[in-house]
């Protein structure tokens, strides 16, 4: 009995850790977030040039695939769903969590820092009633002081999930713009942690 309460215990914890764990991951540069010492805004842009697409190595050959299957305009609506879901849910996210440090976070904000997000690898998942899967992306982050060329830091998020409530996520782009809204949510709290 003692046995399985150490077991449980045991188990509790790393749940508990694992739950509290940020889904940023330094990679290079300044690793104390010195960086925002004085910082009340940050320009962002997106990054779509190297996204690969579920199995495809490229968004090109996964429109193309989706619209030889008879999505017509299909790859206009990809390209829609970039500014009209992706970007708005991070920014609103994002920006609750930094709201409280007196730091506005946006791609039409003149900012003190530059930030780049890469948009690596976007799995789109899947919900056909009896089956679903979570989309999932990977960013790779780049904060650049103004002027410069060479980032301050990098930071890597991998498989940043977004799915709907009660399995309501017929729509890829919505399922999407949910792994965006979690990306946002992680990394506002993780520049609002001192």
């Amino acid at each position: 009995m003692k046995k399985i309460n150490i077991i449980t215990v045991t188990l509790i914890s790393l749940l508990i850790f694992a739950a509290c764990g940020s889904m940023v991951a330094y990679k290079k540069g300044d690793n104390t977030k010195g960086y925002l010492q004085g910082v009340k805004t940050i320009n962002v842009k997106f990054d779509y040039s190297k996204t690969a697409v579920g199995k495809f190595s490229s968004q090109q050959e996964y429109i193309a695939k989706k619209e030889a299957d008879g999505k017509v305009g299909f790859g206009e609506k990809w390209e829609t769903q970039k500014t009209t879901v992706f970007i708005p849910k991070f920014e609103s996210l994002i920006n609750k969590y930094t709201k409280d440090k007196g730091l506005e976070i946006g791609t039409k904000v003149e900012g003190d820092l530059n930030m780049v997000v890469y948009v690596t690898h976007i799995e789109p998942g899947w919900n056909i009633g009896i089956s679903r899967r979570n989309a999932t992306i990977n960013l790779e982050i780049e904060i650049f002081k103004k002027g410069e060329t060479e980032p301050v830091v990098i930071y890597g998020m991998k498989n940043v999930p977004g799915g709907g409530a009660a399995g309501f996520d017929f729509d890829a782009g919505y399922r999407i713009g949910q792994c965006f809204a979690k990306a946002g949510k992680e990394l506002g709290a993780f520049f609002s942690k001192d």
